[in-house]
């Protein structure tokens, strides 16, 4: 959660989403459609929702009484569920079209026809809210990955590291661990296991960070 706040929070000042009075917290709803539609042009729907539900959890935890109040008006704001139904759209039309791009010419009735009556039952399925316990169980598992692929496997750096290549490497902690954790078990786009993560709200992965050895 405190991951998914912060970087929130670096990205609204960056993008300058402020409120009124100049604050980032707590998140009005054209704050949220912005960082919905942002958020959306690299990465998919169930990522989004995941991030909102940390923001949620958030704002529901926080001890300003404020912050819950304006966020309640902000989640049932009809705008944020329509963006994310568009969003949503827009990636399940990506996936049906994907398969067709190379198919022949002589196949173009047949696959207009495929895509519309695809586009048809895809545009009527809703898709599920995320499970805490599905994340956290994959959390885990994605944390437990990267312990084995970059703790214990350097001689010079024994509690973590990246070998960007022989004469540079990146020293890895347990918190940089669990942040890339928490981006894999999101789903994050472009956010691999074997590749340090590549965003400019996570600058300590990036290479000019790293040792010369």
């Amino acid at each position: 959660m405190e991951d998914v706040t912060r970087s929130y929070k670096n990205l609204a000042t960056h993008q300058k989403w402020f409120n009124e009075d100049g604050t980032v917290f707590p998140v009005s709803a054209r704050n949220l459609v912005k960082y919905i539609e942002y958020k959306g042009r690299t990465n998919t729907a169930r990522s989004v929702r995941w991030w909102i539900y940390f923001l949620e959890k958030y704002h529901q935890n926080n001890e300003i009484v404020e912050y819950r109040k304006n966020w309640n008006m902000a989640k049932h704001d009809p705008r944020i569920e329509q963006a994310l139904k568009m969003l949503e759209n827009k990636h399940q039309i990506e996936r049906i079209k994907a398969p067709l791009r190379d198919k022949p010419l002589s196949n173009c009735a047949s696959s207009t026809k495929d895509l519309t009556n695809s586009s048809n039952i895809e545009n009527n399925m809703q898709e599920q809210q995320p499970r805490i316990e599905d994340f956290q169980s994959h959390y885990q598992r994605m944390h437990s990955l990267l312990l084995k692929k970059y703790v214990g496997t350097c001689t010079i750096h024994r509690k973590g590291c990246f070998q960007i290549d022989e004469n540079h490497h990146l020293r890895l902690n347990e918190v940089m661990l669990r942040r890339w954790a928490f981006c894999l078990a999101c789903g994050d786009e472009g956010i691999t296991q074997d590749s340090l993560p590549n965003t400019s709200l996570m600058p300590e992965f990036w290479p000019c960070c790293a040792i010369e050895i």
